[in-house]
């Protein structure tokens, strides 16, 4: 709720207006501000490796959709966002549970957790480090 409301706050609009205006002008800006470029462009300079982002097909749908989500797009992603992970809880843990899914999975890439919450949170699963996340 907090970082809806300073993303409308730097939107400048109504700090209450997320689902009203506010997440369409924020898609917009996602895709208008995180398009890919290419390693010849000018805005990147001579030698430097491509700026990975959204592809220009993307943002003209966006563009076209006028940065509004349809409702089965909407639920479709907030339930990719919980299924997608494979391990949540303590760093030791989810540490120890990555190292054995890339041995299990004979990946070469580490994965790397990622940090959830405040430093010093208390993990119901051990460790005062925080929350983490493993996303396979």
């Amino acid at each position: 709720r907090q970082a809806r409301r300073g993303l409308c706050k730097a939107l400048n609009l109504p700090q209450d207006s997320w689902e009203e205006r506010a997440v369409a002008r924020y898609r917009l800006f996602l895709f208008d501000e995180g398009v890919e470029v290419e390693p010849d462009a000018r805005s990147l300079g001579k030698g430097k490796r491509r700026q990975r982002g959204m592809k220009l097909e993307a943002r003209a749908k966006v563009i076209e959709q006028e940065g509004l989500v349809r409702p089965a797009e909407a639920l479709r992603k907030r339930v990719n966002s919980f299924t997608s992970g494979v391990a949540m809880g303590g760093e030791p843990f989810v540490k120890e549970m990555a190292k054995n899914y890339r041995e299990a999975l004979a990946r070469e890439k580490e994965l790397k957790p990622s940090h959830h919450g405040r430093e010093g949170d208390a993990s119901a699963t051990g460790g005062g480090s925080g929350f983490f996340v493993m996303r396979g």
